[in-house]
């Protein structure tokens, strides 16, 4: 019909010119009044990725990074079918990819501003979030460090239990990247203690 193709240019219009908000909105409303259009699909599509494109990069509120990951999870789960499965799914993983980014930023955040137990408890808390994560090799080098820093600074009843958490946290670094690029700094750091 002549309104349902008004409203399609009207709302891919307003994608164009970024607006990404209103855009989605639209779409979304287009696929909800002309649920039976042959472009009902393709704009229910439209308005995940609008979410996908009004999503915060990861060092602001994540808020709407997770509401694009629900609007393109449900576009799955309504379209499973869909040829736009694998779009929908990639930015999903890019929407992860903005979460995992964040979590890392926080537990580094505690590091360096001195706060070495959260630090130990985020980037544990990281690991179990993010097992396959490409930051894993600094998350280690982090805490290792954060082991390093209380151990160092530690009372004396506290120091030989900290230093053996350093030991053990050095160990299973060098174990686990031999080949990295700070091990020489760590190696200089448990001769330190």
């Amino acid at each position: 019909s002549k309104s349902e193709d008004i409203y399609y240019y009207y709302t891919y219009s307003l994608f164009h010119l970024g607006d990404y908000t209103n855009a989605g909105f639209h779409f979304k409303n287009f696929s909800n009044t002309f649920f039976s259009s042959s472009k009902a699909e393709e704009m229910a599509f439209m308005s995940s990725k609008c979410y996908y494109l009004d999503a915060s990069p990861s060092y602001y509120d994540q808020s709407s990074t997770f509401r694009a990951i629900t609007q393109l999870e449900l576009f799955i789960s309504d379209y499973p079918n869909s040829s736009k499965i694998l779009e929908a799914q990639d930015l999903i993983n890019k929407l992860n990819l903005i979460l995992e980014k964040k979590a890392f930023n926080i537990a580094e955040s505690y590091y360096k501003t001195g706060k070495y137990t959260a630090a130990i408890y985020s980037f544990n808390h990281f690991i179990e979030s993010y097992p396959n994560s490409n930051f894993l090799e600094d998350v280690f080098y982090y805490q290792t460090k954060s082991y390093f820093e209380l151990a160092k600074n530690s009372i004396e009843e506290k120091k030989d239990l900290r230093t053996k958490e350093f030991i053990f946290a050095y160990q299973d670094f060098s174990l686990t990247y031999p080949n990295s690029k700070y091990l020489g700094e760590l190696k200089i750091l448990r001769d330190e203690l």
